[in-house]
């Protein structure tokens, strides 16, 4: 995650959602109001909501059955790992 971490921070994205497939992880990360610094949010909670996107929201819960679906079709199609 370090060269995408750096590489966003480099275009001045606000906001990223990172689904880690190979380590089962879910983060959500955004640049705190005016600042550089990139702060980890939503840990924990089960409705994740974007300040960057006015009115998108998902439940964590989906996000996991999508990181099941990419395992599997991993161990189906192995060029997609």
């Amino acid at each position: 995650m370090g060269p995408k971490f750096a590489a966003y921070e480099e275009h001045g994205v606000s906001e990223y959602w990172v689904l880690d497939r190979k380590r089962w992880r879910i983060g959500f990360y955004r640049r705190e109001e005016g600042g550089e610094l990139v702060e980890e949010f939503a840990a924990g909670e089960e409705i994740i909501r974007s300040r960057a996107v006015a009115g998108f929201w998902v439940k964590r819960a989906w996000l996991k059955a999508l990181l099941e679906v990419a395992g599997a079709l991993a161990e189906i199609v192995p060029s997609v790992s």
